[in-house]
């Protein structure tokens, strides 16, 4: 990057114009993997992950997607070599600078991860998004001086964000949370203007809908507050059981892997696929099940048994060396924790018992506030993905608890468990 004076607290034209077209970049590829998705699916006859894992016989789903999670693990190897970054290593470049991004890196692994997922793999497709929005804004502030471009870094993790959930107020709070060491004081503007430039182009690509639809979500009684605290409780403990199961199992990929990767890629590409194979619904990255299971409204057991599923699935497919985000999978163990104790309550306690909807929202986010350990970020996001404002008392209480059981449990947020393994 060349040397410039430093730069002035005030925004200017040219400035404004970066920032714009990181957001708008970042956009830009989120709404083309969507439609990558859409256009293979389509192409079969199907809507979505769900329906394209149901068409297929038992064995074919097995070896579709053994198959592509150890290509998205040979990509994702392939863009380690060229510069890719995790969120955590992200955050660095954020705060100090001189780590190099590498929009090839970037498009390798989603290009892995999009593999892996469409197939059916438990991972979301956040990751590639969050990162190839880091690597544009390093590439469209190149000419930047340093402190600018590591702005332009943070807005296009922000928009990208945005872009993966249409929610750019989380967005912006995404990076505030998880990268406190912003290296200016308009960092935050600029990341507003990022992700609004990114949010007014995918509205203008796809329709202004919230992810999931626009529900009326609310609880009718204080007391059903303890519902809601709950569910911050138990996620807290799930969240943290879950990153400890996931920290655990790649320290023993690594410690075991040796010269021979493929191999482990493989064997737990075989596992993610039967276990996928076995319960369909926790296929792809989450979004398909969750919607389903508002629906169906599954019963204690089913709810517990797929958030299981999910879990190993979700483990078993990281580890096989996919690239790919955590954070849409841990939404859907959420959700099915939240299913659960509204139907629990339906039995025990049916005066407390909100809504089955409103339960798995704040399910969502707790688990979201657990995982990360962003509990603004969680909120404000179960918001946006419902389109209601209706839970915001539920919804701080229960993202508080769950963040604070899973700070006690781990002190380590799932960004910082995946690093530990690179």
């Amino acid at each position: 990057m060349d040397a410039e004076p430093l730069p002035q607290r005030g925004i200017s034209l040219a400035d404004l114009a970066r920032v714009a077209a990181v957001g708008v970049g970042a956009a830009l590829f989120a709404e083309a993997f969507r439609a990558a998705s859409r256009l293979v699916y389509g192409l079969f006859g199907r809507d979505g992950t769900l329906r394209w894992i149901t068409a297929l016989s038992w064995p074919v789903r097995v070896a579709s997607i053994a198959v592509a999670c150890v290509l998205g693990a040979w990509l994702a190897r392939l863009a380690s070599q060229r510069g890719s970054a995790s969120v955590t290593k992200i955050a660095e470049i954020v705060a100090e600078g001189s780590q190099p991004l590498s929009i090839r890196g970037a498009l390798l692994r989603a290009l892995g991860a999009f593999a892996a997922m469409t197939a059916g793999g438990s991972i979301g497709r956040e990751g590639p998004i969050i990162q190839f929005g880091a690597s544009w804004g390093l590439r469209v502030g190149k000419h930047a001086h340093e402190i600018r471009a590591r702005e332009l870094v943070a807005a296009g993790t922000a928009a990208g964000f945005a872009a993966a959930y249409n929610a750019p107020i989380a967005g912006t709070l995404f990076v505030i949370e998880l990268m406190p060491r912003l290296p200016a004081r308009l960092t935050v503007a600029r990341l507003g203007v990022a992700t609004v430039a990114g949010a007014v182009t995918a509205h203008a690509i796809s329709r202004d809908l919230p992810l999931y639809g626009a529900h009326a979500l609310g609880f009718d009684r204080t007391p059903q507050l303890v519902a809601f605290a709950l569910v911050g409780l138990v996620c807290g403990a799930i969240g943290a059981a879950f990153m400890k199961s996931v920290r655990a199992t790649r320290a023993q990929v690594a410690a075991r892997a040796g010269s021979r990767p493929w191999i482990v890629s493989v064997l737990f590409g075989l596992l993610a696929g039967c276990v996928i194979a076995t319960a369909p619904i926790t296929a792809g990255n989450g979004y398909d099940g969750i919607t389903s299971a508002l629906e169906s409204r599954p019963t204690i057991a089913f709810a517990a048994g797929w958030l299981l599923l999910k879990a190993v699935a979700t483990i078993a497919t990281v580890s096989s060396g996919a690239p790919g985000g955590v954070f849409t999978p841990s939404m859907f163990l959420g959700a099915m924790a939240g299913l659960g104790l509204q139907r629990a309550f339906v039995h025990l306690a049916p005066g407390l018992a909100p809504s089955h909807a409103s339960m798995a929202f704040v399910g969502m986010a707790s688990m979201i506030a657990a995982t990360t350990h962003a509990p603004l970020t969680a909120a404000v996001l179960a918001i946006e993905l419902s389109g209601s404002a209706g839970l915001t008392l539920p919804l701080l209480l229960a993202v508080g608890l769950s963040s604070l059981v899973a700070r006690r449990l781990d002190e380590d947020n799932i960004y910082e468990i995946e690093s530990e393994a690179r």
